[in-house]
């Protein structure tokens, strides 16, 4: 009996048929991560970044390959909950470098960012016409002083009379690595202010406004890929310009 050979055309298209349908795959995830990182330009660059990696115009042995995308005026808004409150980080950079690296095993989406600024909320509070601080709780009922505070400091004039506010940290790097896959981003050097601004929609500090705090950390890290927001501020050196918060 004569056994028929696949021909190599066959073992060809073969693997560049699988190659194709792991980086489809490795698409799909990757616009469910980025569903929680808005992004105006986002989508279009990395639907551009796979066109660049199409593997169907590779050759079947030529896997890990990878692509770039430059781009400018960056602007990345996201939001998360920490201590029962909806709150919001931007991130802001002149130009990035977003790559795709593709290998059997996995795909790295990494944007690597100049000229970074970040602005995230710490906190959402109110301002009585007294100076006091109030909070609202989960159930909408507003304290006076601590956000813990019980049933006893309860505010019972008016909202309309609190001036809303927000503690917010602002960062300042040279550069900066976000890395797509664990909603992590890491820079060096940065320098890390903390600030009282008025409103709960989050806003770049003005310049000239005097910060609550001011410092440079030998690196900065922050993640969402955990159930709460965790950041990290490595060797931070700081100077407390306005006494009553620390960091």
């Amino acid at each position: 009996m004569i056994q028929s050979v696949p021909s190599l055309h066959r073992i060809h298209f073969a693997k560049t048929f699988y190659a194709a349908v792991a980086l489809l795959i490795a698409c799909v995830a990757f616009t469910i991560v980025w569903f929680y990182l808005p992004d105006e330009n986002a989508a279009a660059a990395y639907q551009q970044l796979v066109l660049e990696a199409n593997p169907v115009q590779t050759s079947a042995n030529s896997t890990p390959y990878s692509a770039n995308q430059h781009r400018q005026g960056i602007v990345k808004d996201v939001y998360y909950n920490q201590d029962s409150q909806r709150l919001q980080l931007r991130i802001l950079s002149a130009k990035s470098v977003l790559s795709l690296d593709y290998h059997e095993q996995q795909t790295e989406v990494v944007e690597k960012m100049e000229d970074v600024s970040c602005c995230m909320q710490e906190m959402l509070y109110y301002l009585l016409p007294d100076g006091q601080e109030a909070y609202k709780k989960p159930d909408g009922r507003i304290v006076i002083g601590n956000k813990d505070a019980s049933d006893s400091a309860l505010y019972k004039g008016e909202e309309k009379h609190l001036k809303p506010m927000q503690l917010v940290r602002y960062l300042e790097a040279e550069r900066a690595v976000y890395h797509y896959k664990s909603d992590k981003l890491i820079a060096e050097q940065v320098k890390v202010y903390r600030y009282a601004l008025p409103g709960h929609t989050i806003a770049m500090p003005s310049k000239g406004l005097k910060p609550l705090m001011s410092g440079v950390a030998e690196s900065v890290q922050f993640s969402l890929g955990e159930q709460d927001f965790q950041f990290k501020a490595n060797k931070l050196k700081a100077s407390f310009l306005t006494p009553g918060r620390s960091p």
